[in-house]
């Protein structure tokens, strides 16, 4: 939620790059026609061949069409008397494989996130129904083209999209009864020919449903990475912090999924990928309520502090409730509701107005409540210019994860009073320039003014009995 504006909506993918080493093989035991191919059975000249003459990974590569999107795993560990101990597996996806060059391959590997970055991962799905015939602006119906795609491609009801017109429909075959000009729009005349468009509608769904539909049936992402547990623990982070966050929009033209994904960080949320528990992970833009990681100056080889100033907020300006989907995101003139919040007390302090613009389409519904809660959040969180660090540590943090929310503890950057600087801060960036013995993490400051707390439940002890860590992480009222 505003780490870095020069990110694209899902941030930095990661990222695995290596070269190989062509070698030959004699391919015994993992081609089960090398016997064939040294007789010639297994060849349309029926010439036989030595394997073990050619380059293995070129001849790979050439049987292999199909590489892009295999799964790739990097494994390490280190080797102790022998046995390899401590190890980590990522996981990757190939995307471009490049040689043979003087008989190396360069390969190029990227992370799940990759899926949705796809020019073919789109919400809705284009349809590929068309009018068959000339419709007016008072027709009651139409007929889809090509024959039998009614049935195939369209459900028994919803709404659609031609031009500038959304229509409600019920269908039966390929020939669609009409509500014109819904969702503020208007009935017009279309032509043969013209693309009949499902539109998808979300009414009053969370964060973690949005993600999981989009992901799951837009993208080819591997189920696997919303798993039960994966996506529990997004739907608890959801429950606890966005509960009344309730999207409503209508998509009426196919809109790459990494731009719908990253839309919801304008509201607060953001998406990640661990290449290494194979997740994609939800997050609210919320003050940090558990027990940080600490890194000290006795793990850290070197801090570098960047201010970022250009990042500071002195008031927000949210519009949404549009009043005709079909227009384009940022025409203000589409937007009933149009919020300005301003940080007072920050203006005063700092005098130059700092905006943030938020054109939504998830909120159509017009909902100031949480209108509220986001722009506040906002403001409480970058009223001060939000500091970023570039930090150098050992391997001893080397499990330090994307979006973890980090202690940093450093003589190297001291308060105002020259004390020791202790201070929260938010992974953004992780690379390892030496495997195992260096981890580099970039990560943005993540103080939030005022106080909050998560009122207890009614089976939570009374104060005065209360644990430390209940006082901590609980509001109780007398």
């Amino acid at each position: 939620a505003g780490s870095d504006p020069n990110m694209s909506g899902l941030g930095k993918q990661s990222v695995l790059e290596f070269s190989l080493s062509d070698f030959r093989y004699h391919e015994r035991g993992i081609d089960k026609y090398v016997s064939e191919r040294l007789t010639g059975a297994a060849q349309f000249s029926g010439i036989g061949y030595d394997p073990e003459q050619y380059l293995f990974l070129s001849k790979l590569k050439a049987r292999w069409p199909n590489y892009p999107d295999a799964a790739v795993r990097h494994c390490i560990g280190y080797i102790r008397d022998g046995v390899l101990v401590d190890q980590q597996t990522r996981h990757f996806f190939l995307k471009e494989w490049a040689g043979p060059n003087e008989e190396m391959h360069k390969i190029k590997c990227r992370g799940v996130t990759n899926f949705a970055d796809k020019s073919t991962a789109l919400a809705p799905k284009p349809s590929p129904g068309q009018l068959a015939a000339d419709i007016v602006s008072g027709s009651a119906s139409l007929t889809l083209t090509p024959l039998g795609v009614g049935n195939a491609n369209y459900p028994a009801s919803g709404e659609v999209c031609l031009g500038n017109e959304v229509m409600g429909f019920t269908r039966s075959g390929d020939v669609l009864t009409l509500t014109r000009g819904i969702a503020n729009t208007q009935a017009r005349n279309h032509s043969a020919g013209t693309t009949v468009q499902l539109v998808l509608k979300y009414v009053n769904a969370r964060a973690d449903t949005v993600v999981n539909d989009l992901v799951l049936n837009y993208t080819q992402t591997p189920a696997t990475y919303l798993r039960t547990e994966i996506s529990d623990a997004n739907a608890a982070e959801v429950t606890r912090w966005a509960s009344a966050v309730l999207l409503n929009t209508r998509i009426v033209t196919p809109t790459p999924v990494a731009t719908l994904l990253g839309e919801l960080s304008d509201l607060g949320f953001i998406i990640w990928e661990d290449d290494r528990n194979q997740s994609l992970n939800l997050r609210a833009n919320r003050p940090f309520d558990g027990g940080p990681r600490v890194i000290s100056d006795r793990t850290m080889k070197e801090i570098k502090t960047i201010e970022n100033e250009d990042r500071r907020l002195t008031q927000v300006r949210f519009l949404s409730k549009r009043f005709d989907p079909t227009k384009a995101l940022n025409d203000d003139n589409n937007y009933e509701l149009k919020v300005l919040r301003v940080d007072a007390p920050a203006l005063t302090l700092f005098g130059a107005v700092r905006t943030k613009n938020v054109y939504t389409r998830w909120l159509d519904q017009g909902d100031l409540n949480t209108v509220g809660i986001i722009t506040l959040r906002y403001l409480n969180r970058f009223n001060r210019a939000p500091k970023t660090w570039e930090i150098t540590i050992d391997a001893t943090e080397k499990d330090v994860s994307l979006a973890e929310v980090v202690q940093i503890e450093t003589d190297q950057s001291p308060d105002s009073n020259g004390v020791t600087e202790v201070f929260l801060a938010q992974v953004f960036q992780r690379e390892e320039p030496d495997p195992y013995h260096t981890v580099k993490i970039n990560c943005q400051s993540y103080q939030f003014s005022g106080r909050y707390a998560v009122i207890a439940p009614n089976t939570a002890p009374q104060y005065p009995d209360a644990t430390t860590s209940e006082r901590a992480t609980m509001g109780f009222i007398a």
